[in-house]
């Protein structure tokens, strides 16, 4: 992963929830990206229904930390905020007027910057 992110850009932004920190999958990432030479940042607090405040958050750290790849780990609740913070990285406005709601889902129509998902099923 470290490597695939470094890729496409200099400075990368982990998008996640508590849980998904706690069980040590957010270190685990981080591990590899720093062993790839990519520094990064991380937004943690990711709800399980994610608002446009958990993407304000997490797009004010991505922008203060100067980010410019963005990775999702976890479900799509994670997913969902990344993707959203992905868009609103190159695109000014608010995130209402960036999505048409279609099927209580987001349908994006403009441009992100990088971004790359790593779904986590937790086994038992």
């Amino acid at each position: 992963m470290g490597q695939q992110a470094k890729a496409f850009g200099i400075k990368a932004l982990i998008v996640s929830d508590p849980v998904m920190e706690n069980i040590g999958v957010v270190a685990r990432c981080a591990q590899y990206l720093q062993e790839a030479g990519l520094p990064f940042a991380k937004y943690t607090g990711v709800d399980s229904e994610p608002t446009d405040v958990h993407v304000k958050e997490a797009l004010d750290v991505c922008r203060s930390e100067r980010c410019d790849v963005v990775i999702a780990i976890g479900g799509g609740s994670s997913i969902d905020a990344a993707k959203a913070v992905a868009v609103m990285m190159t695109n000014e406005g608010r995130l209402a007027i960036m999505s048409a709601i279609r099927n209580g889902l987001p349908k994006s129509r403009c441009r992100s910057s990088p971004f790359r998902r790593r779904p986590e099923r937790v086994r038992k």
